[in-house]
């Protein structure tokens, strides 16, 4: 798969972490929500997504690494 092309992020509620770099380069991504239980962000999680211009994070978010938006369209 293309991830260039990932246009939408589903993930189930069961995700707490987003690991390092997991989303780098998805140049097609424009909006993410994540669920409650997401509570952690690491390292560089949307670097290079220059097309992101909407982003939910839950209240209960903790973590918040370095560069989670580097380049991105935030």
């Amino acid at each position: 798969m293309d991830s260039r092309k990932l246009a939408t992020i589903n993930l189930p509620s069961s995700i707490t972490t987003i690991d390092n770099m997991s989303f780098v380069g998805c140049t097609s991504l424009k909006n993410v929500r994540f669920e409650a239980s997401v509570d952690t962000l690491h390292f560089a999680v949307f670097q290079d997504c220059d097309s992101l211009r909407d982003i939910h994070l839950p209240e209960g978010i903790r973590i918040v690494e370095g560069q989670v938006f580097a380049y991105s369209g935030l």
